[in-house]
């Protein structure tokens, strides 16, 4: 094992907004437990995903883990959320 992929994807009513994952992070430690995933939207919905890879490729898909950020309606807001997954 070398590390992990984690994938993101924006959600609307639980159903993801379009077909494709994005690269989130590459994590290159394959004992880290965490994540803090930076530049998400405030009040929107995402799922994550984690696969692992080693020198033979890519391992299968974490089955999703949804969740919503934080923040206010009608508050103006730059920089962006960062979860921690």
């Amino acid at each position: 094992l070398i590390g992990y992929y984690v994938y993101k994807e924006q959600l609307i009513n639980g159903e993801p907004v379009s077909d494709q994952l994005q690269r989130a992070m590459v994590i290159h430690d394959p004992d880290k437990l965490h994540a803090l995933i930076g530049g998400l939207e405030p009040n929107t919905e995402y799922g994550f995903r984690v696969n692992a890879y080693n020198r033979k490729g890519d391992g299968e898909f974490s089955s999703s883990k949804k969740i919503m950020t934080g923040g206010l309606l009608g508050l103006s807001h730059s920089g962006g959320n960062s979860n921690r997954i």
